[in-house]
């Protein structure tokens, strides 16, 4: 959804935006792969609060 670039899944070294298709659809379901972004999501916005001073 054009932020695979930016997220991380946990216990790996590499972003989804540098995975293969392959190895994308070889993680967890889709549920845990979500919750993966999320979490990617939240630390984004926090460091772009904290940057800003909230």
């Amino acid at each position: 959804f054009g932020y695979d670039p930016m997220f991380l899944p946990d216990g790996h070294d590499r972003t989804f935006g540098e995975m293969s298709s392959d190895e994308k659809h070889g993680l967890p379901p889709r549920g845990k792969g979500l919750s993966h972004r999320a979490r990617a999501f939240l630390k984004l916005a926090e460091a772009c609060l904290a940057k800003t001073g909230h």
